[in-house]
């Protein structure tokens, strides 16, 4: 038998949000450390999805795409930094 590895995580609630918790656990006919588990996990995924996802406005995206499809000429310091690059890192 193969054993799994695990860390314990411990919280000190007022009874009141105990009680509320435990409540809910007992209606989804799970146990409380289910319960606690699988909403805690489904809420750090959502916190760390919703800080990977750029939200951009309909006229931000708009502006987005059209950078993309159509970019810009390089202006005189992007040139200038073209060269300096070019002059740095082309010598070996």
């Amino acid at each position: 038998m193969t054993t799994m590895a695990t860390s314990r995580l411990a919280a000190r609630v007022k009874p009141d949000t105990y009680a509320l918790i435990k409540r809910a656990a007992e209606i989804e006919g799970i146990t409380l450390t289910d319960f606690m588990i699988t909403n805690l996990q489904a809420a750090a995924r959502k916190v760390i999805a919703d800080s990977e996802i750029i939200h951009l406005s309909l006229e931000d995206q708009h502006r987005f795409a059209d950078s993309l499809l159509e970019p810009h000429k390089p202006n005189e310091n992007m040139l200038k930094a073209m060269q300096d690059y070019q002059a740095i890192f082309s010598k070996k």
